[in-house]
């Protein structure tokens, strides 16, 4: 018999010579095993606990957008406009003076109202590359009723030609865009 052999053997022997209520397991006995396994069973269970914790802290509900116009984003009457030559449909005639005014005093063009027909006309037929937009547009509540609130419906485009480009063919104005 080898010496592994024989190690197995005695070791074999010592866990059947063992008294009743305890037994060995790798040299271990049955009662510091338990303890053993009930601290890292509460080891695992503290690390749990601590990262659903986290997840509580980081995960915070978001704030409701403030509303940055005096008009009524859910009045639907469409208006629509040239914007330095490019087709731009409104939500609403305020919305329109609004953007108007905004223009006027950071020294661009005014928009020049026009009526749906002209307008389409003045829609680019392909948009160049540019940077990918995000743009609100807004959804009429489930009753259909005009100017009671809805929501936002947020849509990506590769580029602002195609946000305008996509507004105006659809006839879905937008309420404001962002870069992303």
């Amino acid at each position: 018999m080898d010496r592994s052999q024989e190690a197995f053997s005695k070791s074999s022997r010592q866990s059947q010579q063992a008294t009743p209520g305890t037994c060995k397991w790798f040299g271990m006995d049955w009662d510091l095993m338990g303890w053993v396994l009930g601290f890292l069973s509460g080891v695992a269970l503290g690390a749990t606990l601590v990262g659903v914790a986290q997840a509580i802290i980081i995960i915070t509900p978001t704030k409701p957008v403030e509303q940055t116009t005096k008009c009524q984003i859910y009045w639907r009457k469409h208006s629509w406009a040239l914007e330095d030559c490019v087709c731009r449909v409104y939500q609403n005639d305020c919305l329109m003076r609004e953007e108007n005014d905004k223009r006027e005093k950071a020294g661009k063009t005014p928009l020049i109202p026009v009526s749906e027909k002209v307008c389409k006309k003045f829609i680019k037929a392909k948009c160049l590359l540019g940077w990918p937009v995000v743009a609100k547009f807004p959804v009429p509540s489930p009753c259909g009723c005009n100017g009671k609130p809805g929501s936002l419906e947020i849509k990506k485009f590769k580029s602002l030609c195609e946000l305008q480009k996509y507004a105006a063919e659809c006839s879905k104005p937008y309420i404001s865009y962002s870069k992303c």
